[in-house]
């Protein structure tokens, strides 16, 4: 009798390892929080709800780790507890060592910090109203930043739930997603991007100090640093999003709307351009609005445009083709991805395709399908191609020769969102971490840029 009892505990136990074997395997669309590193998922740790489309006054969280790879992942239990599950108005995050779990809701009951060891509740911090995202700091884990409907960002210590004080926000640095220079390099803007809103939260830096010249929240295009850009005086920002909310101009001081056209939709990109709002719009081509007013001046075919400091802009077609002078040149892969003007022609990046260059009728004068760097800039006096990529955190930095193409010097890299600044011979990371970049080296400076939120 009681051997049976034993070995249907056992044949429970397997069918429900084998069931929880299964429901693993569905982690990565069902999980709940994970954590992050340099604003990107890091596949570390995640926290997860079987049947997580279901509420329940009492569910099982777990806490689970992955031991494979950022491909081939393999999810295992590192810790579980039960408590309140709410899923349409609630966010959740998990802290980097998956000891902490943090539930934030949208109406009453503010914040819960939950010890995922045990399912004690830590804190709850009941003050805190409509939350839209919690998550713990990149830079200091310590802290937590709980950001509004409103796109208003409280911090809260971890071990208490307390709002902290005023001195020690000044101390706070950010992650950001995505980053921009404005053409002279002086001016840095950058967006802290907000789960399921296309929207931001930017900040403008002055790269010469680093001092935050403003800070506010706009429409955003999530995935692209050209859904805005920052006027080479610092003053003004436009912002953009792919489709219902337009385009805006912005007073970077104050954070004033100063305008908003919508009558332009599905927009790639935005940029300032001899005096104007240049709009870029899949498959709509080009528009071309005053900055005072944000009305419609003009409109052409073409999907991008580039400025060139040495001859006619640069216009890429509709038709996965670069248009220099009077000539189209075909992309050898499905588009081009970016186009600068140099001294002796125009330098195209098909995607995956490496670099090419064309003289100003058109001619090829050399191409090297080898080179992994996008992002470029020019560097007239060194006559050098400077730029960089980044794939899923893994990144490089690249000096190309601008007389043959090839490269001269190249440096592998962990950040992913990175902008030239100042005279275009320092690449900013969104850690933090420069580079020095000349025709010579390229080298990691002692100077870190601080990235505060004031």
């Amino acid at each position: 009798m009681y051997l049976m009892k034993w070995q249907k505990a056992i044949a429970k136990k397997e069918r429900k390892n084998e069931e929880m074997k299964h429901n693993l395997e569905s982690v990565d669309s069902q999980k709940i929080a994970q954590t992050m590193t340099n604003g990107m998922a890091d596949y570390k740790l995640c926290l997860w709800v079987p049947e997580w489309l279901q509420d329940a006054e009492e569910k099982e969280y777990f806490v689970l780790k992955n031991t494979g790879t950022r491909q081939e992942k393999n999810w295992e239990e590192l810790y579980h507890f039960t408590a309140e599950y709410i899923r349409g108005k609630c966010c959740y995050a998990i802290s980097q060592d998956g000891k902490l779990a943090l539930v934030g809701y949208a109406a009453k009951k503010g914040v819960v910090c939950y010890e995922c060891e045990n399912g004690k509740i830590l804190w709850n911090n009941k003050n805190i109203k409509k939350i839209h995202e919690i998550r713990f700091n990149n830079f200091d884990y310590d802290i937590i930043e709980v950001i509004s409907s409103k796109l208003e960002i409280t911090y809260l210590d971890k071990y208490t739930g307390e709002v902290l004080e005023e001195e020690k926000i000044r101390q706070v640095r950010q992650v950001l997603n995505w980053m921009r220079s404005s053409q002279n390099g002086k001016y840095l803007i950058g967006a802290d991007t907000v789960i399921g809103k296309d929207n931001a939260i930017y900040t403008v830096y002055d790269t010469e100090n680093q001092m935050v010249k403003g800070r506010f929240a706009a429409q955003n295009h999530v995935g692209s640093s050209r859904s805005f850009d920052v006027a080479d005086n610092g003053k003004f920002a436009v912002c953009s999003a792919y489709k219902r909310q337009g385009v805006s101009l912005i007073n970077v001081d104050t954070g004033e709307v100063i305008w908003t056209q919508k009558k332009v939709k599905y927009i790639r990109a935005v940029s300032f351009h001899k005096g104007k709002v240049a709009v870029c719009c899949r498959n709509n081509g080009i528009y071309f609005l005053n900055i005072h007013s944000g009305e419609i001046d003009s409109h052409i075919q073409g999907e991008e445009i580039y400025l060139n400091a040495y001859g006619k802009d640069i216009l890429l077609c509709e038709d996965n083709a670069a248009k220099i002078g009077k000539k189209k040149i075909k992309s050898p892969s499905f588009a081009f991805s970016e186009a600068i003007g140099i001294q002796n022609g125009v330098v195209l990046s098909p995607v995956g395709e490496g670099l090419m260059l064309y003289d100003n009728t058109g001619s090829l004068i050399w191409e090297n399908n080898n080179i992994e760097i996008a992002d470029i800039v020019y560097q007239e006096e060194e006559n050098a191609i400077y730029g960089f990529n980044s794939i899923r955190g893994e990144g490089k930095i690249g000096i190309i020769s601008a007389e043959d193409g090839q490269m001269i010097s190249e440096l592998a890299i962990e950040d992913y969102a990175c902008a030239f600044i100042g005279d275009h011979k320092t690449l900013l990371c969104n850690t933090g971490k420069m580079y020095g970049v000349s025709k010579d080296n390229i080298k990691e400076k002692a100077e870190v840029f601080k990235f505060t939120v004031v």
